[in-house]
């Protein structure tokens, strides 16, 4: 009998571990494989400027690591840098701002770049989506406090 309470315990134990150790590796890969595609893209055109396809990829990158100065920083810089970014583009770039700045917890400012990605290009549905989100959740969150 007591011999098998240690087995049963092992057994239990390693059970319960197994799925976390794995989903840890899982993320774990996952994390190194993004890495990897972003020093792939910095090598390619170390010399060259980046296009606005791939600095808006380098940024999702930068997002999906929660990574939210750099992937900032890069958005905020193309926008006020390049004067020739297609409608389109700037678009996605202030949706992105947005999208950072909600999950950082400005609110009120991440509602101002949804809009202006909006009025931009009212055909950019991602943009008028986390509008609509973020200002019926601003909505429920006033009504509940009255």
């Amino acid at each position: 009998m007591t011999s098998i309470v240690p087995i049963a315990y092992l057994s239990c134990l390693s059970l319960i571990l197994t799925p976390i150790t794995i989903l840890l590796v899982l993320q774990v890969i996952s994390f190194n494989k993004k890495q990897f595609n972003l020093l792939q893209l910095m090598k390619k055109n170390q010399d060259a400027l980046f296009p606005k396809e791939e600095k808006y990829r380098i940024a999702q990158i930068y997002i999906s690591n929660k990574s939210w100065l750099l992937a900032l920083i890069l958005l905020e810089d193309e926008l006020h840098t390049n004067s020739h970014i297609p409608i389109y583009w700037e678009a996605k770039y202030n949706n992105a701002i947005g999208f950072i700045l909600q999950h950082l917890n400005y609110t009120k400012l991440a509602i101002k770049y949804y809009k202006k990605a909006h009025d931009l290009c009212p055909g950019y549905i991602y943009a008028k989506q986390n509008l609509d989100k973020l200002t019926g959740y601003n909505m429920i969150n006033r009504d509940s406090r009255i």
